[in-house]
């Protein structure tokens, strides 16, 4: 058998953490390449620890600063960049706004990819 570090593999062990120079650029070059999902984030109580969370969660390289929100925010969208196995450019933006009636975070979550089952994949690990 595999020693234990070998049993789990998660999507960080397939996307390389990526820089863009243009973040809007690139994610305007792939309009209509996208899978969207809405999620509700009930154990994360603030904007901070969702950004965190999906960033840690997703392994992509934080756009613009886009990883780094006010204390104090209610609202925020994260850009994440990175490349999938075979130099699959993969983009996210992971749009969150706290959820005043249920508590926690509502995090719309959109992947673009030329490759259909690379953005459908990064969506699903969400749930």
């Amino acid at each position: 058998p595999f020693p234990p570090l070998f049993q789990e593999l998660t999507i960080k062990d397939f996307v390389i953490p990526s820089l863009v120079a243009d973040f809007d650029v690139a994610w305007n070059s792939l309009n209509g390449a996208e899978t969207k999902e809405v999620f509700d984030l009930q154990s994360m109580q603030t904007i901070n620890a969702a950004v965190a969370a999906v960033k840690e969660h997703l392994g992509m390289q934080a756009a613009e600063g886009s990883d780094k929100p006010s204390a104090s925010a209610t609202h925020h969208t994260l850009k994440l960049y990175g490349l999938y196995v075979g130099q699959v450019a993969v983009m996210v933006k992971a749009e969150m706004v706290i959820d005043q009636r249920k508590g926690g975070v509502k995090l719309r979550l959109t992947a673009r990819s030329e490759s259909e089952p690379v953005r459908t994949l990064l969506v699903s690990l969400i749930s």
